[in-house]
């Protein structure tokens, strides 16, 4: 017995050995293979590395060997990635539950499902309904592209000393912006250089477009809403707003227009605030949750006031995330919320949805081309390019569909409609809010914080 403790030993700290010294020996080959790259740069011809859909990116890849490479050892990759966090913990009887923090509401909707990328733990309390906690979380690629600097998969090789290599990859249209909610929920466009077992990466920040037709951006937008003031003899106050489109450019000015009828003997103040509802899902389970972006207050409403007609300028920040039926697992909805705030009694509330773009979008015009479908090659498929080569003429052959988490339960999303390509503009710098027209700063709005 004892003869065969010892034996088992033996083996056990020959197998740690073996492992130990595979360990060792991979170090070593990994380490010299990156001793022949001493630098990797990865240089854009946009300084500020924001981009349109539809535009092209071209750089160069500079790096600095020490020892010769192989062509066929470049690669530069471009790619979309999204990721999306759902945590819950309620009562399994309950399927919907609401919280309110600051100027934050979250609204879960959840279903009790069942797979590997769910953790689940049960407690159980007397005389109280079994609590149910799980997370679900759903990651895929929007797309991937590779830049092949061997043309036709035949490379020369590269000396020692400095390199400097052009590239250029055309962004597929379509694509919602670049975005990142607390925790939650991002989306990022990267790019990966690899030169010779050594890697270097950089991030790229992307405006997106609304996935829409013209008809809902040029369409207009208005909303009655009516109530009686007072409990004993109460008076009839109606309230109708309007603006001329639902389509807005960012950085441009909504005209909104009120009617008004103030039958009661109070005084009531306006105002307009845009909000966004931030739609976040992963498989079965969906959030929702609503940040308040400004606030711009208008005149006062007089009491015994009847056909009044009020007036206010809203400004739009010059940069908001646009996710617009482009992502299948993150929607941004924006609304205009206009608030009539009545002294001792339930305000009232009207709602205009409103579709925030980075397009230049012309206010009298009613038509334009109708959206192009895009065509996604077969799964597995990618675009290669090599070095000195035109993309290719339509940037959605180069788009993979998402690929869902293999672990997990439901499917990945299809092919969604695609926005006409746009030019591209100068980043724009922060911008402030405004009341009205007195330009006295407000809080400004959190730009979503970054991920823990």
């Amino acid at each position: 017995m004892g003869r065969a403790n010892i034996s088992i030993s033996f083996s056990s700290i020959r197998v740690i050995c073996e492992k130990k010294t595979f360990i060792i020996i991979m170090n070593i080959i990994r380490s010299l293979f990156e001793n022949r790259v001493n630098s990797i740069s990865i240089l854009l011809d946009r300084s500020n590395q924001t981009y349109h859909s539809g535009e092209l990116i071209t750089g160069r890849l500079v790096f600095s060997l020490n020892e010769s490479i192989d062509q066929n050892n470049l690669e530069l990759l471009f790619n979309g990635r999204v990721h999306t966090l759902i945590q819950i913990n309620q009562p399994r009887n309950h399927t919907i539950g609401k919280s309110t923090v600051g100027s934050t509401t979250t609204i879960i909707t959840s279903n009790i499902i069942t797979n590997n990328n769910i953790n689940n733990h049960h407690h159980h309390h007397h005389h109280h309904h079994q609590n149910r906690e799980h997370s679900v979380n759903e990651n895929f690629e929007l797309f991937r592209q590779i830049y092949q600097f061997a043309p036709n998969g035949v490379g020369s090789k590269l000396g020692p000393g400095n390199h400097e290599l052009p590239f250029q990859f055309v962004i597929p249209i379509n694509l919602p912006s670049s975005f990142q909610y607390k925790r939650w929920a991002f989306i990022e466009y990267r790019l990966k250089a690899s030169v010779g077992g050594k890697t270097k990466e950089l991030d790229i920040q992307l405006l997106g477009s609304p996935s829409v037709s013209p008809n809902e951006l040029y369409s207009p937008v208005q909303d009655d809403q009516s109530k009686t003031v007072g409990l004993f003899n109460g008076k009839k106050l109606t309230m109708r707003c309007n603006i001329p489109q639902a389509g807005w450019t960012m950085g441009s000015t909504i005209p909104l227009t009120c009617l008004i009828d103030n039958y009661s003997d109070k005084l009531m103040t306006l105002s307009a605030s845009i909000k966004q509802d931030i739609q976040i899902s992963a498989y079965n389970n969906r959030e929702t949750h609503r940040e308040k972006i400004l606030t711009t207050f208008g005149q006062q409403v007089a009491a015994n006031r009847i056909g009044g007609q009020y007036h206010i300028q809203i400004l739009l920040p010059k940069a908001l995330p646009v996710i617009h039926n482009t992502c299948r697992v993150i929607q941004i909805n924006y609304y205009i919320e206009v608030k009539l705030d009545i002294p001792l009694a339930i305000n009232l509330y009207c709602k205009l949805p409103i579709i925030l773009t980075n397009q230049q979008l012309n206010q009298q015009q009613q038509q334009q081309p109708q959206p192009v479908p895009n065509f996604y090659p077969q799964p597995g498929q990618q675009q290669q390019y090599s070095f000195g080569q035109q993309p290719a003429s339509n940037p959605n052959m180069m788009m993979y569909p998402p690929i869902p988490d293999p672990n997990a339960c439901g499917g990945g999303g299809g092919a969604i409609p695609s926005a006409p390509p746009i030019g591209f503009n100068e980043a724009p710098p922060p911008y402030s809010e405004n009341y009205g027209n007195n330009s006295q700063p407000i809080a400004p709005y959190p730009i979503l914080p970054m991920k823990d």
